[in-house]
């Protein structure tokens, strides 16, 4: 109701404006009171929700085209004090449960509607990303009068889309209350995020431990690096690091333009060559081909979302990793019995390259089915 009076007021002067002075809503308590009346009378059970007090997040990208709940004040997500002080009076009156949530309330509404098998009354965009069992209405779809909207579930909106890869969009492209836990963030350059961020989010949807499994992520991972560090088929300029001595681990957090500098050209061809030779097999291998293809689809929903969202990111090209060679390598070291030993004899005994290797190899494998293995 406050939105439909602030499109009310978009196209009047200040002094004409409802919404200029926070404790001017002449009437509009009884509008309150009358709808939320008409709900408790036609609904088995109704809770309102209000959002507690929450820090703002620093990874929210701001849009504010978004459709989303109102804030009122810069500050606070609290409402104004006065008509806070006039919703809780109303919904005492009327003997309507009310829970506060102790920060972003939408995790709080998600919950209790799923244990609950509730629908979700609200006006905030976030709900389309949920998997809910009754779905979500959109405040401004419901007609009042008949208490008919529009009822929505995530299938609907995102459609053929894995719950996964709607975390991706979450993640990646509009939404603000999708958090980053899965990612982890900390210390990683931007030239990694998306190619990690697709890496791990499909590695999150295995449920079990297998060999072909780890072997497939070791290979992309190293046809990762190949290709930012090693390819260097445009470059005629010899590479020359600014200091001599290793960064400090994690070798993540630094540009690939960094790195690849302590790479001589001679180094890249050898190194090159080396990997090239150990991954020199032509049997297919169904099952790491299959995994590569589901990765490789995180891959081009993403790609197709960047499009649609004017291109905001950077992608790494699709041969970065997903080619041939990256399904030849996984077959080949699925036949080792020292893997590890095996990655770090072709990287020809180069510290540099197999410890980076290594460690994104570790940081995607977090909270996974190969952390323990």
């Amino acid at each position: 109701m406050y939105s439909e009076i602030q499109n009310e007021d978009k196209n009047k002067s200040m002094n004409e404006r409802k919404t200029t002075n926070q404790f001017s809503y002449d009437g509009f308590w009884k509008n309150f009171q009358d709808r939320l009346k008409q709900l408790k009378d036609n609904c088995k059970n109704i809770i309102v929700v209000f959002d507690g007090i929450s820090e703002s997040n620093s990874h929210e990208r701001k849009n504010p085209e978004r459709e989303s709940s109102i804030k009122f004040n810069e500050n606070t997500n609290r409402l104004p004090s006065l008509l806070y002080d006039e919703l809780l009076s109303i919904l005492h009156n009327l003997n309507i449960q009310v829970h506060i949530a102790t920060g972003e309330a939408d995790p709080t509404i998600v919950k209790m509607a799923r244990e609950k098998q509730a629908y979700i009354l609200a006006r905030d965009s976030d709900y389309y990303l949920y998997e809910l069992s009754k779905g979500y209405i959109p405040l401004q779809t419901i007609n009042f009068s008949t208490l008919q909207g529009q009822c929505y579930h995530m299938n609907d909106v995102f459609q053929n889309m894995t719950k996964e890869s709607v975390a991706l969009w979450a993640t990646t492209i509009v939404y603000d209350f999708i958090g980053f836990d899965v990612l982890q963030w900390r210390k990683i350059h931007e030239d990694y995020k998306i190619w990690l961020s697709i890496i791990k989010l499909w590695l999150h949807t295995k449920t079990n431990y297998s060999k072909r499994l780890e072997v497939t992520l070791i290979s992309l991972t190293v046809s990762f690096v190949k290709h930012i560090f090693l390819d260097t088929y445009d470059e005629i300029e010899e590479r020359i690091p600014k200091n001599e001595e290793l960064p400090e681990k994690p070798y993540r957090q630094y540009s690939s333009e960094k790195l690849k500098n302590y790479f001589s050209l001679k180094k890249c061809f050898q190194l090159r060559q080396s990997i090239k030779n150990y991954a020199e097999i032509f049997r297919v291998d169904e099952i790491i081909e299959k995994d590569l293809k589901e990765c490789e689809q995180f891959y081009k929903e993403l790609s197709i979302i960047n499009e649609f969202a004017k291109q905001p990111f950077n992608m790494p090209l699709p041969h970065s990793c997903f080619n041939q060679f990256t399904s030849r390598l996984a077959v080949r070291l699925s036949e080792s019995k020292h893997i590890w030993n095996d990655v770090k004899t072709f990287c020809l005994n180069d510290d540099f390259l197999f410890d980076f290797v290594k460690e994104l190899y570790k940081f995607i494998s977090v909270e996974t089915i190969l952390e323990t293995k």
